[in-house]
C-alpha cells in the first residue's frame, strides 16, 4: 500500500506541473505584434512571437525543469504518501476489507 500510494502522490505532482507548464504555453500572448512572449514554469524554457514569429526553446532550462518537476513531484509523494498513511488509517483498513471481499466474493 505504501509503494502505491507513492505513485499515486508522484502521479499527482507530476500532472500538476505538466498541467501548470500547459496553462503558461496558453496564457502566453505577446503583449505587440513584434514583441516576444515567454512560456514555461518554473522556468521560462520556452519563447515564441517576434516581427518573423519565432518560436524557439532553451534546452538547459528546459531539462532543468524536468530535474525541478521530478524532485517536486517527488518530495509531493513523500508528504501525500506520509499524510494517507497518518490522518486516515480507519479509511485504509476499510479498503484493505473491501479489498478483500471482492477478492473472495468474485466470479473466476
Amino acid at each position: 500500500m505504501k509503494r502505491s500510494l507513492f505513485i499515486l502522490g508522484f502521479a499527482l505532482g507530476l500532472s500538476t506541473f505538466v498541467a501548470l507548464n500547459l496553462y503558461s504555453y496558453h496564457i502566453a500572448e505577446p503583449p505587440c505584434c513584434d514583441l516576444v512572449a515567454y512560456f514555461g514554469f518554473p522556468l521560462a524554457y520556452g519563447s515564441f512571437g517576434g516581427f518573423v514569429g519565432h518560436t524557439g526553446y532553451r534546452i538547459d532550462l528546459l531539462l532543468l525543469n524536468f530535474v525541478i518537476g521530478g524532485v517536486g513531484s517527488a518530495t509531493f509523494a513523500l508528504f501525500f504518501q506520509r499524510l494517507i498513511q497518518q490522518l486516515f488509517p480507519p479509511v485504509l483498513s476499510v479498503a484493505r476489507e473491501v479489498l478483500a471481499w471482492h477478492a473472495k466474493t468474485r466470479l473466476s
